[in-house]
């Protein structure tokens, strides 16, 4: 690597520049071609009669788009949690959270000396 660098000081500034004003000249003079000499169309009758292919679709402007639709706002459901509805439905279930809710009211600490 030292060598590589030392190398690389040694180089003449001058030459150097010449060589990339030449390189800079001749990439100009290539695109410049290129743009004045357009590819030669295609003749009519050679391409595929067949359809046009299907466009590319963007699948992640799709899902972008399906988030926000009324369909795909789905409350998710914990399956280890029982609904409210079944709470109030089954009267097991009901007992067995109104004493969870008990134990819980009784479990909080109460500051007397703010009442």
């Amino acid at each position: 690597m030292d060598k590589l660098w030392k190398g690389i000081m040694h180089l003449n500034a001058k030459a150097f520049c010449v060589l990339a004003f030449f390189l800079l000249a001749g990439t100009t003079v290539w695109c410049g071609l290129r743009f004045l000499t357009p590819p030669e169309p295609f003749k009519e009758g050679t391409g595929s009669s067949g359809k046009p292919e299907d466009p590319i679709t963007l699948t992640t402007l799709e899902f972008v788009s399906n988030q926000v639709a009324d369909t795909a706002l789905i409350v998710p459901i914990d399956p280890f949690r029982p609904t409210i509805e079944a709470i109030f439905t089954t009267e097991t279930v009901r007992a067995a959270f109104l004493r969870a809710l008990k134990a819980a009211a009784r479990a909080i600490p109460v500051d007397r000396e703010l009442t």
